[in-house]
């Protein structure tokens, strides 16, 4: 009995020595994640993976950089244009509401929510960077974001103060149902290239039967021009023909005789005698 006893003690220390070897883990685990910048990290991973999920790779960057040095999470391809996402939400402030509930908390949660919406607003909402009068805020928690919708203070309600700064807050499920919304703009937006593409194939078409029918009609003046000409010297040629012909059968005129000559010549010298006597 003292044997079995001693050996359930063993035991009993290995598993509490376990137990606070797992309770240490997971405070260091929840110290890492519980900072900004592990939630910035885990926002990203989760904005790469609904991008790749819905959308095509040529409709967004991930980790881009603006020409003045600014970088954001990722891009949105929108035509010429483009649409920044912020994925650096400061989830902290949340989580101390969840955990006090105080108003304080949650005022303290309104202002940081407020600071960062003014930060996207002014680092990733660029039009000489070719960027849309808009931004968006990727809130990678559903609860947090549902917070955002529900907390107001003094200065009124957050997601009107969003609007105001052209931020939008987007949550994993809502993002989703954008970028779908997105995605069949895309596709709209390729079905019109396409279509100008066909359009200025045919007006292509036209032009080149334009100039067809311009060198046809040119060709066919000519031909005509030519067949006048022919015709023409075909007559010339039948009337040649004509007169050659009526010449060849003509038969010449008789020769007069002698004593027809000497009664002509005696007839013209008395007229001639008369002539000079005059």
């Amino acid at each position: 009995t003292t044997e079995t006893l001693t050996r359930l003690s063993q035991h009993l220390g290995e598993v509490q020595k376990s137990g606070q070897e797992l309770t240490q883990a997971a405070q260091t685990m929840q110290a890492v994640l519980g900072g900004p910048k592990s939630h910035g990290v885990v926002g990203e991973a989760q904005l790469e993976t609904l991008l790749a999920d819905v959308l095509p790779k040529s409709a967004y960057e991930f980790d881009y950089e603006f020409s003045s040095g600014v970088m954001a999470t990722a891009v949105l391809h929108a035509g010429q244009k483009l649409v920044a996402i912020d994925a650096e939400f400061p989830l902290d402030a949340c989580r101390k509401v969840v955990e006090k509930g105080d108003e304080g908390a949650r005022a303290e949660f309104a202002a940081a929510v407020r600071k960062h919406v003014d930060e996207v607003a002014q680092t990733f909402i660029l039009p000489y960077e070719d960027t849309l009068d808009l931004a968006l805020m990727f809130v990678p928690s559903e609860s947090a974001f549902v917070e955002l919708l529900l907390t107001h203070d003094e200065q009124g309600r957050l997601d009107d103060y969003c609007r105001q700064k052209h931020v939008l807050p987007v949550s994993p499920n809502s993002l989703h149902a954008y970028l779908s919304a997105i995605l069949v703009g895309l596709k709209g937006m390729e079905f019109e290239e396409n279509a100008k593409r066909m359009l200025a194939g045919l007006e292509d078409v036209k032009k080149q039967f334009g100039q067809f029918a311009q060198s046809h009609a040119e060709l066919g003046g000519q031909l005509r021009q030519m067949q006048e000409t022919y015709e023409e010297a075909s007559r010339r040629f039948a009337r040649a023909q004509t007169a050659l012909a009526a010449t060849a059968l003509a038969e010449p005129a008789p020769a007069p005789d002698a004593e027809e000559s000497e009664v002509v010549a005696a007839e013209e010298v008395p007229v001639q005698a008369s002539n000079n006597g005059a």
